[in-house]
């Protein structure tokens, strides 16, 4: 079932009221794999089946998912969210280290990732390009980010103590 906008409004307003910003977008759909590429400015890997970049998501319709990558029609939801947490997170915090942008995208969309059970090496997945080179470097972000997390609810916890 496609997010309906009652759903996307109620997302959004959660991402202003946990990132503290506001801001406009558009979504636009990609036709093909080349066009994908194009507005890209590289080569994009099978696996991508969206990006947020300069106010805009960038994404497939949820009937290409199948077509051009591995991604079932299923995930286009959790894609298109994780798209718009980009733009609230860039307008927040501008652009930080590759894990830490990936892993709160995927933390705010509530993606379901298998997390390694190690804390992964961060230094690893600093920039773009070695994220992209990283395997299984969504979950090692988003284990990266949610160790963070915890660590911040202990410092907190102990505050209040």
């Amino acid at each position: 079932m496609p997010i309906i906008p009652k759903e996307l409004k109620k997302y959004i307003i959660f991402l202003e009221k946990t990132l503290g910003v506001k801001r406009t977008f558009k979504i636009k759909y990609v036709k093909t794999r080349k066009e994908m590429d194009a507005l890209a400015n590289r080569k994009t890997e099978n696996f991508v089946v969206g990006f947020a970049s300069q106010g805009n998501v960038f994404i497939f319709p949820k009937k290409l998912f199948p077509k051009f990558s591995p991604h079932p029609e299923s995930h286009f939801d959790e894609v298109l969210k994780h798209e718009i947490a980009h733009l609230y997170i860039h307008k927040a915090f501008g652009r930080g280290p590759a894990w830490f942008d990936e892993g709160l995208a995927c933390v705010l969309a509530g993606q379901n990732k298998k997390l390694p059970k190690k804390l992964p090496d961060p230094t690893k997945l600093i920039s773009r390009e070695d994220f992209r080179k990283e395997k299984q470097a969504y979950p090692k972000s988003m284990k990266l980010v949610l160790n963070l997390i915890d660590q911040i609810k202990n410092e907190q916890n102990k505050k209040s103590d």
